[in-house]
């Protein structure tokens, strides 16, 4: 997994993402174990149309707290004009797609860029 944005991403799609990153950091402190960008934007081949696919790895999720980030992804992309499409796992479920290797976790491990949560001050 990468540590580094791709050069190709558009600032937009970089504003965008951080906006994001910095809501549900806020919102949820401490909940949050882990963001990734992959898709198209994190491999560098997106098109105007691309959307920007974020994962999201939770403790524990139910399902007010995906529907609350799906909402802040939502919110962030009417802002930036862009398309979030927002992967929310709870861990025990990644740790399982990881164990069997399935798509999404190849296509996170192949391409990912792993996102830094930035602490909110308090």
């Amino acid at each position: 997994m990468k540590t580094k944005w791709p050069k190709k991403a558009t600032p937009q799609q970089r504003a965008a993402t951080e906006e994001l990153l910095r809501r549900i950091n806020a919102k949820y402190p401490g909940r949050i174990l882990s963001t990734v960008l992959f898709g198209s934007v994190a491999r560098g081949d997106f098109t105007p149309d691309s959307d920007i696919d974020v994962l999201v790895v939770t403790e524990k999720l139910d399902t007010d707290l995906k529907w609350d980030i799906w909402g802040v992804g939502s919110e962030v992309s009417l802002e930036f004009d862009v398309l979030f499409n927002l992967h929310v796992y709870p861990r025990a479920l990644w740790e399982s797609l990881r164990a069997k290797r399935k798509t999404i976790w190849r296509n996170v491990e192949q391409d990912g860029v792993e996102l830094t949560l930035k602490p909110v001050p308090a």
